[in-house]
């Protein structure tokens, strides 16, 4: 996709919703749209009224590669993969950050789904993490979260299903943040 099509897809994008749009080289599926959940009113500190518990989801086509299975190629290669999926991460992410007006999740609980190709082994929970790092350092280069620091962000639920399309889905639900 040329920038003239992401910056329309974004003028598109309306406060409450998130389109999923491929990656160069992924399989073409349709796109997706979904509303952040809502919970019940709370105060929170800046002042404004919001849901206790806002989730958002962001859906990345593609599998990040696993740090197995890039072991043998070239650094610019991984670091290729790496930046595609960080920028995926980062515009699926925007919309969301327009949606909140800006204002950053105070903390987030992250849930990971792989979706993967029938014949693909399943990952061990923490190669799941680690390959999805690119995805997560996009939506805090998006400000949809201050930072990746263990104070700001804990991971929730690891799942891995079989799909016809490889996806990977990240649900940011937001939690109170921890206090040293």
């Amino acid at each position: 996709m040329t920038r003239k099509h992401l910056r329309k897809a974004a003028r598109d994008v309306r406060s409450s919703v998130l389109i999923r749009l491929p990656l160069p080289g992924a399989t073409r599926a349709a796109p997706s749209i979904h509303a952040p959940g809502r919970g019940a009113l709370m105060p929170f500190v800046d002042g404004y009224w919001r849901p206790d518990n806002e989730t958002y989801r962001v859906e990345i086509p593609g599998v990040p590669p696993s740090a197995n299975a890039s072991s043998g190629q070239h650094w610019g290669a991984i670091a290729r993969s790496r930046r595609q999926f960080r920028g995926a991460a980062k515009l699926l992410a925007l919309a969301h950050v327009q949606a909140r007006r800006g204002r950053p999740l105070a903390a987030a609980r992250i849930d990971i789904l792989l979706v993967r190709k029938p014949r693909v082994r399943p990952r061990d929970p923490d190669s799941v993490i680690a390959c999805a790092k690119p995805c997560v350092d996009g939506i805090v280069d998006a400000r949809l979260i201050l930072d990746d620091g263990p104070l700001y962000v804990e991971y929730g639920a690891i799942e891995q299903r079989v799909g016809p399309v490889p996806l990977t889905i990240l649900t940011l639900t937001e939690i109170q943040p921890r206090i040293v």
